[in-house]
């Protein structure tokens, strides 16, 4: 799995890091619900991630951002994943 979003986030077409799905999820969100730490530093570090939007932190699907999702599943690779990213984009 961890490969298969490397390979997508890698891709020099890959530029809608942002799009949600019919549920209103993003590819963080399902990252995080699947406590895949190492993909949620790929695409929280994904210049179009970076670029685009550092607003999608606060994204929300089912009414929560991809950090509660981790935090609520215990998913504490992904929950450590993006509160260290976050946390050097508010420093």
């Amino acid at each position: 799995m961890v490969n298969v979003a490397k390979g997508i986030l890698d891709h020099n077409e890959f530029s809608q890091v942002n799009v949600k799905d019919k549920w209103g999820a993003t590819a963080l969100h399902w990252a995080a619900a699947s406590n895949l730490g190492s993909v949620c530093t790929g695409i929280l570090e994904h210049p179009a991630f970076v670029e685009a939007n550092v607003v999608a932190f606060s994204f929300k699907f089912e009414n929560q951002t991809a950090l509660q999702v981790a935090e609520e599943r215990g998913c504490s690779d992904a929950e450590q994943a993006i509160k260290k990213i976050l946390h050097a984009h508010l420093q």
